[in-house]
Parts: C-alpha cells; sequence; structure tokens
C-alpha cells in the first residue's frame, strides 16, 4: 500500500466483492433467461454434422 491505509484496502475489496457477486447474478439470469426461451447451444444433430458447414457453407477439417 502505496499511499493510504488498510481500511481504504478494505474499502476496496468490499467494493470488488460486490461488484463480482452482482456481475455473477447478472450474468446468470441472463443465461437461464436465454437458455429457457431460445437455448444456449444448437440442436445434437448439427452439433455432430458441425457448426462449419451450417454457417459457412464449408468444413473445416475436410480429410478427417
Amino acid at each position: 500500500m502505496i499511499e493510504g491505509d488498510l481500511g481504504q484496502f478494505i474499502a476496496q475489496l468490499i467494493g470488488v466483492s460486490i461488484n463480482a457477486i452482482v456481475i455473477f447474478g447478472l450474468a446468470l439470469a441472463f443465461f437461464v433467461i436465454v437458455e429457457r426461451t431460445i437455448g444456449n447451444r444448437v440442436p445434437a444433430e448439427v452439433e455432430w454434422s458441425g457448426l462449419d458447414s451450417l454457417e459457412m457453407g464449408s468444413e473445416a477439417y475436410p480429410n478427417v
């Protein structure tokens, strides 16, 4: 601690902790809402066939 005292450091730790908790909660709520409305993943058959051909029109690993 170059400038300030232990109280300032504790205040910053509290601020960082509260920020992390709030952002984690908001991100969790966002992904739960997305999962319940439109889903986070593609269907299994599309996942097995590969997303490259679906999105780009070509295979990523043609020799495999």
